[in-house]
């Protein structure tokens, strides 16, 4: 029988497959930030190749077409819809905010979760936090 854990880290794990899919397996870092907001689903992937930090329109040597950045994300969205329904089901707080790290050298994951409101959509947005954590990952590369 499947509990909420079990859910929560299989979608997870399917997140990290299909962003390193979308890389063709060619990447040493895969970052995945993914904000829910109402029952709106924002996801992103930054990829890490060559010691340098690229978003998923301009990873070299990969097909970077619309249609394929579009249909890895909103896989991703579809499985942290997975994650909110287990919630539902398991009666258990789902993170608001996701901030996955997966490095591909160790074969291991890091996460970082916020629950509760983290973007109203007035004043903060998603693509604010993504953006910021892209210069925190950028910055991190580069020191």
């Amino acid at each position: 029988m499947q509990v909420f854990e079990d859910v929560f880290s299989d979608a997870q794990t399917e997140m990290i497959g299909v962003a390193m899919e979308y890389a063709d397996n060619s990447v040493e870092a895969i970052y995945i930030f993914v904000a829910i907001v109402n029952t709106v689903v924002f996801a992103q992937a930054l990829f890490v190749k060559g010691g340098n930090l690229y978003e998923q329109h301009v990873l070299p040597g990969v097909d970077t077409s619309g249609k394929r950045q579009q249909d890895s994300m909103d896989y991703v969205a579809s499985q942290a819809e997975r994650i909110i329904q287990a919630g539902e089901t398991y009666h258990r707080t789902v993170p608001s905010e996701y901030r996955l790290r997966y490095d591909a050298k160790a074969n291991s994951l890091a996460a970082k979760y916020q629950t509760g409101e983290v973007y109203d959509m007035t004043k903060t947005f998603p693509l604010d936090g993504f953006e910021d954590w892209e210069k925190e990952i950028a910055a991190g590369l580069n020191a």
